[in-house]
């Protein structure tokens, strides 16, 4: 025979099994202590950040195998939906804290009110019977496959630049070539040597690329051969991120990718691009012969658009600039509160 008992110890509720057998001895198994059912158990939804922009956020809380409390973000525009905090939700009264999400929450009837993140976001949530589910992916169609597929070996940041029956493009790998539409085959390569991160320019006769290794290049569209080079003189700008952590390095820790360079723009015989020492160049589309410099504080990565007798480029100093095209001289400087890593429009 058994009988069940239910005791204590140390203030925490445990659960006894004891048997009498046959032998008239008598064993006693005490199982796990019962977790006590906390308040903030169950699920809460809401909003969460400051006035100007609120987000629905939500919570669920429940205990683990351990006993320990632990809290599931909901929030959908991030597409949280259960994901596990990194750490135990702790209660000090009517406050429960997660350290390692600074979170920190205070129970009052059936609302938790507090903050949420390293800005200190305000969230007021109440209690709720559902919270919401990722929505399942619709099924389409399969559509066709590629026609072809061409290994260029180096990654591609730009679009390929298309004239005719060709495709010409330039890859990391320091190569420029230019590819058959009909099958994806190789009319002709060209190595540069550096990486290649601009779209180039295609005109009837030639192909305008600008590369890493500082020069502007112009190529003879059908058989891939150097007709002249321009120095842009940004061979010895780097792309690599800031330091993460160097107390003396400035902008240390951004995240900024520096993946991008200016497409030449053409206009009256004159090539404009932009250069990452700073400077927008003017330079004789024949002959390749440089005409000015306009020199910015910034890398200029972005391409350069052109309004009549102006052309107009953005540089990472924070400013757009407008220069009169024919004169090499400043019109106007606007300040764009930081570093323009796209074109002008024009509108």
């Amino acid at each position: 025979m058994s009988r069940i008992s239910r005791g204590s110890a140390a203030g925490v509720g445990c659960l006894s099994v004891v048997w009498i057998l046959s032998s008239g001895s008598v064993r006693v198994w005490a199982q796990a202590p019962e977790s006590p059912t906390d308040p903030i158990e169950g699920k809460w939804y809401g909003t969460a950040g400051f006035s100007q922009d609120r987000i629905e956020t939500g919570f669920e809380f429940r205990r683990d195998a351990r006993g320990e409390l632990q809290g599931f973000v909901y929030r959908p525009v991030t597409n949280f939906y259960g994901l596990a905090l990194p750490g135990p939700v702790k209660r000090t009264g009517t406050k429960y804290e997660c350290l390692e999400m600074l979170v920190a929450l205070e129970l009052s009837g059936d609302q938790l009110v507090g903050t949420c993140g390293p800005f200190q976001e305000p969230i007021a949530l109440e209690r709720t019977q559902v919270l919401p589910a990722e929505l399942p992916l619709p099924e389409f169609p399969q559509g066709p496959g590629p026609r072809w597929r061409t290994k260029l070996g180096g990654a591609i940041y730009a679009p390929a630049a298309v004239w005719g029956d060709m495709a010409y493009v330039g890859t990391t790998g320091g190569a420029f070539d230019a590819i058959r539409l009909a099958d994806g085959s190789f009319a002709w390569h060209f190595p540069a040597g550096r990486p290649i991160h601009g779209e180039a320019l295609v005109t009837e006769q030639a192909v305008f690329f600008a590369c890493d290794d500082g020069w502007l290049r112009k190529l003879e569209r059908q058989s891939g051969k150097e007709l002249w080079r321009y120095d842009l003189g940004d061979a010895r700008v780097g792309r690599l991120l800031p330091h993460l952590v160097h107390p003396d390095v400035p902008n240390a820790g951004e995240f900024d990718f520096d993946t991008i360079a200016p497409r030449p723009l053409l206009a009256d015989g004159v090539l404009y691009v932009g250069s990452g020492d700073g400077s927008l160049c003017a330079v004789e589309e024949e002959t390749g012969e440089g005409l000015w410099r306009f020199q910015t504080k910034g890398k200029i990565r972005s391409s350069a658009v052109l309004d009549g007798e102006r052309v107009f480029v953005g540089s990472a100093d924070q400013n757009v600039y407008a220069v009169e095209r024919s004169l090499d001289t400043q019109v106007w400087a606007r300040n764009t509160f930081g570093p323009s890593t796209s074109s002008p429009a024009l509108v």
